[in-house]
């Protein structure tokens, strides 16, 4: 269950604000792990979806924290300034889990969040690939030269 944020927006950001700082310690511990890794460790992607802070951009309806785009830098800034690659992959992953959410069909909504669910994201700045249809979900087959938040995308 994701975590309600208020609606008015000062009270939205002070919420979201008082995630991150409740998130901290957790960043911290774990950097030296994202560094090695090279990708976020479970433990702070956790504490991202835990806090709700991965809702930042997704519409209220499908449960998410709808920010407004100064709250979103506020927060995202908030959280690069504890550890800029966990800022990065804040904005990155809102961003892959929003973005469907804004331009896919009511059937596709209802898969991606069954039951209130709110998957990560990942996101590629230029798609060059094609996800095609086959039985159980798609083949995806393509050349990438970035993506960021593919190794915790669960969605």
């Amino acid at each position: 269950m994701q975590p309600q944020f208020p609606i008015e927006r000062e009270a939205k950001r002070a919420a979201l604000l008082a995630a991150v700082a409740s998130i901290h310690e957790t960043v911290l511990a774990h950097v030296g792990k994202a560094e090695t890794r090279g990708t976020l460790p479970p433990a702070i992607v956790d504490a991202l979806v835990s806090t709700g802070l991965l809702t930042l951009k997704l519409p209220a309806a499908l449960g998410g924290a709808e920010a407004d785009p100064a709250t979103q830098l506020d927060v995202i800034e908030a959280l690069g300034a504890i550890d800029p690659s966990t800022g990065w992959c804040l904005m990155i992953s809102g961003t892959g889990i929003s973005l469907p959410a804004a331009f896919v069909g009511q059937d596709a909504i209802e898969q991606i969040f069954a039951g209130g669910r709110v998957s990560t994201g990942a996101i590629v700045g230029a798609p060059t690939g094609m996800a095609v249809p086959v039985n159980g979900g798609y083949r995806v087959s393509g050349r990438w030269s970035f993506m960021s938040g593919v190794r915790h995308a669960n969605g």
